[in-house]
Formats: C-alpha cells, sequence, structure tokens
C-alpha cells in the first residue's frame, strides 16, 4: 500500500513537469510512411500475341485481351499504339483508368485488304506501370488471298536494253470456281501493252484456283529511263473489286557509262583535279563520240575533256579524261559531262559531276 502511494506521487510530480507542447507531441499520431513498391500499379495482360492462323482477306478478324491491375494503385492506359493502321487496338467502353485488382477488356480487330501472306504486326500498350511502362503485343495471321496475283508486290521488268521488245507474265487466280480475268488494261497513254491469256486450273499451296495469264509487252519504242505504271484487271469475283498491278522498270540507253556519276568529292580552291571514265556500247557494236562537253548547273569548273578509243574494243569503247583545277572561291559546283555520238536514236549519254570547294583549315597553333 505504502508503495503505490509512492507510485502515484511520483506520476502525479512528473506530470507538473510536461510541457503542454511535449504532451501535445506525445499525442499526434506518427506521419504516414512512403508507399511501398506494391502500392504501384502493376499492369497484367493475358497473352503476349494473338495469331488467328490462315485467314481469308475478305473477312475482318477480332479477338479480345484481359488487362489486369495487380498494383495497389490505380492503373491508366495512356496509349495504344498500333505498327500498323491495319490493326485497330481499343479498350472497351473506352475504359482506360483500372483500379486495383480490377481487369477490363481491350479489342483488337485487323484487316487484312490487299496483304497476302504472312503478316506480322504489333501494338504498343502504354500505362503508368512504373516497372513496365510498354508492353509490345504481337499479332499474326497467314492472309490466304480470294484473289492471289503473282509477281507478288508487282512486275518488274527490271533493266531493258532501248529498242528491246519484251514480253512478261502477270499471272492472277481466283478461289472461286468460275473465276477468270474478263479485261485487263494499262494506265494512261502508256505504249505498254496488255493482253488477256487463257484461264486454266491450278493448285497453289493446296487450294484449287482458276488462273488466268496476262501478257504485257513493253515496246521497242519506250523512251529511256525509268518507268512505272499500273495495270487495271476485271474479272468475275463480285467480292472482290478491280485488281490493279504494278509494272515497273527501267529502259537504258546504248551508250553507258561505267560510272554512273563522277563525285570529286572536296578539293581545295585551284587544286588540281584529274580522272577518266569509260563509255561503251552495251551491244559491243562500233560507234563514234561527236562531242564531248562538262555542262556547269552550279558554279563551274573549267576542265578539259579528252576521248581517245579504248585499246582492243574495236571503237565499242572510249576513255574519257578530264583534267583542271578547281574554283579560286569556295563554292559547290555541280553539273554533268555529255556525251554525244552518231548511234541512231540514241540521246546524249549525261553524267553527273559533284564538287565541293573549301578552304582547308589552319592548323592550329601550339600555346
Amino acid at each position: 500500500m505504502h508503495h503505490a502511494r509512492s507510485l502515484a506521487a511520483f506520476l502525479i510530480l512528473t506530470a507538473a513537469f510536461i510541457s503542454p507542447a511535449d504532451a501535445a507531441a506525445m499525442t499526434t499520431p506518427a506521419p504516414a510512411s512512403a508507399p511501398h513498391a506494391d502500392d504501384a500499379p502493376k499492369i497484367h495482360i493475358d497473352r503476349m500475341k494473338q495469331d488467328w492462323g490462315r485467314v481469308s482477306d475478305l473477312e475482318v478478324l477480332h479477338t479480345q485481351f484481359t488487362v489486369t491491375n495487380l498494383g495497389g494503385s490505380t492503373l491508366i492506359i495512356t496509349e495504344l499504339k498500333p505498327s500498323c493502321g491495319c490493326v485497330k487496338p481499343r479498350m472497351r467502353d473506352n475504359k482506360r483508368e483500372i483500379g486495383p485488382a480490377e481487369s477490363v477488356i481491350l479489342d483488337v480487330s485487323f484487316e487484312p485488304g490487299s496483304k497476302t501472306g504472312i503478316n506480322n504486326y504489333h501494338f504498343d500498350l502504354r500505362s503508368t506501370d512504373p516497372e513496365n511502362p510498354v508492353l509490345k503485343v504481337d499479332v499474326t495471321c497467314d492472309v490466304n488471298p480470294t484473289i492471289l496475283v503473282e509477281p507478288l508486290g508487282g512486275l518488274s521488268f527490271g533493266a531493258v536494253d532501248r529498242g528491246t521488245k519484251t514480253t512478261r507474265q502477270v499471272l492472277v487466280a481466283g478461289l472461286a470456281p468460275d473465276f477468270r480475268a474478263t479485261f485487263a488494261t494499262v494506265s494512261g497513254d502508256s505504249p505498254i501493252t496488255v493482253k488477256v491469256g487463257p484461264t486454266k486450273d491450278v493448285t497453289i499451296n493446296g487450294d484449287a484456283r482458276r488462273q488466268t495469264v496476262l501478257d504485257v509487252t513493253l515496246p521497242d519504242t519506250l523512251k529511256i529511263g525509268r518507268f512505272e505504271e499500273r495495270i487495271f484487271v476485271r474479272h468475275t469475283d463480285k467480292r472482290v473489286g478491280l485488281i490493279n498491278v504494278l509494272i515497273s522498270g527501267e529502259v537504258l540507253g546504248l551508250i553507258r557509262s561505267e560510272s554512273a556519276s563522277i563525285p570529286l568529292g572536296v578539293a581545295a580552291p585551284e587544286a588540281p583535279l584529274a580522272g577518266e571514265f569509260k563509255v561503251f556500247n552495251a551491244q559491243g557494236k562500233p560507234f563514234t563520240i561527236n562531242a564531248v562537253e562538262f555542262r556547269p548547273r552550279q558554279g563551274n569548273i573549267p576542265i578539259e575533256l579528252k576521248y581517245t578509243p579504248t585499246p582492243n574494243a574495236d571503237r565499242s569503247a572510249y576513255t574519257i579524261a578530264f583534267s583542271g583545277n578547281a574554283p579560286s572561291r569556295a563554292a559547290p559546283i555541280t553539273g554533268e559531262i555529255i556525251v554525244t555520238t552518231d548511234v541512231t536514236g540514241e540521246p546524249p549519254l549525261r553524267i553527273p559531276v559533284s564538287l565541293a570547294v573549301r578552304i582547308p583549315k589552319e592548323p592550329e597553333q601550339p600555346e
């Protein structure tokens, strides 16, 4: 009893010496601790790839993904960025804020259009997950076209000599049992012609198809230079519109240069310039050079041009040498060397020339 009264007296005495501020501090709760990593949003998607397998180009493909927030705070989907406009990802009901332990549906569609074969695309799923701000989700399929055009990507004639008549084929094959191409024409007023040939039964990649042959002909009058045209093809399959096929190539002159261009690089003012290149007849026939000149486009180079028949070439090839000096002022120089010959119907051969005249930097003086 005596000890109890002594303890009570001690507590009363101690309380008398505690200030009100100290008392308030003793009763104020401690500040909350910083959020743990588990409190951050954490994205999870049920799979990282969708493979539709073999599909028709007439159908629009659909699938859905489940996106879940495994974190402790709201997850925000900030962007859905597809690698192709044919892939369309969309959060269902446009819901982009996902609470903890909540799941939402991500709808994705794919439109094959004119695509064929294996198609690999993806879309980026961007969110506020600090550990995985970007998820790359793949979508793939093997598109089986209702109408298959070969060569895939169009018909390239490559390089063709001037004055050469050339015919190549385009094959158009449909899945419909009564398919056939009925009409074909070339765009614009092109001298290139196309003729619809016979249709026959074929099997391509395990599919029974009806295939029509189109004969595409370049006339021998086609001008020198690159060409690019389109063939438009009508057919019997009403599910598919007009087919267009790209045709391209380049007609080369008979007189050619071993150098497509002559880049002289960088030279100091009045620096000596010299070099040579060869011109030749692609058919190996003799010819005569009537004139060689340099025609400036920007600036000028006072150069001298000389040409001599290449030894053992029976005048079917010439070596053209040039020499001179760079201009006295710093400037870019462009132009072309023009070679005129006696070959009937052959336009002048033009070889681009370029030079940059720069004043050399003075070496730094040692301190």
